[in-house]
């Protein structure tokens, strides 16, 4: 989180564009995805961002593990019983942060030099002084 509030100090707008710009994009994916009935919980677990509640975990000694689900595994499941597309779309969206932070630290300051190039090619917020004789 603190590589994100450094972008935001060193890009401005830009940082806050590409960052909320991923959120927006990846809220609509995800919404849409289970408008179109894509298995969430399935997806997560593969992903191993949900635990599978049918497996054994064990520790390091072969033990099993008495499994407690956390805060995202309850809220998870009682959105999914609920039926709330929305709300479920917005808790596996925040799941998601970590690479959604992760895509913005890499990509706003490519980002921020296309716009930079763009502005300084004649855009709107360009310092040149217009050419001719």
């Amino acid at each position: 989180m603190s590589q994100i509030k450094e972008l935001v100090r060193k890009y401005g707008r830009t940082a806050l564009a590409v960052h909320f710009g991923l959120y927006g994009v990846s809220l609509a994916g995800i919404y849409t995805a289970l408008k179109a009935n894509v298995d969430v919980t399935g997806l997560l677990k593969d992903a191993g961002l949900l635990a599978n509640k049918d497996e054994v975990q064990l520790d390091v000694d072969g033990n099993p593990i008495d499994h407690k689900p956390s805060w995202f595994e309850e809220k998870l499941s009682s959105f999914l019983e609920s039926g709330g597309t929305l709300a479920v779309a917005f808790v596996c969206n925040k799941a998601l942060m970590p690479v959604r932070g992760t895509i913005t630290v890499a990509t706003t300051p490519y980002i921020a030099r296309m716009v930079q190039r763009m502005r300084g090619a004649g855009g709107p917020a360009s310092s040149k002084p217009p050419s001719g004789s």
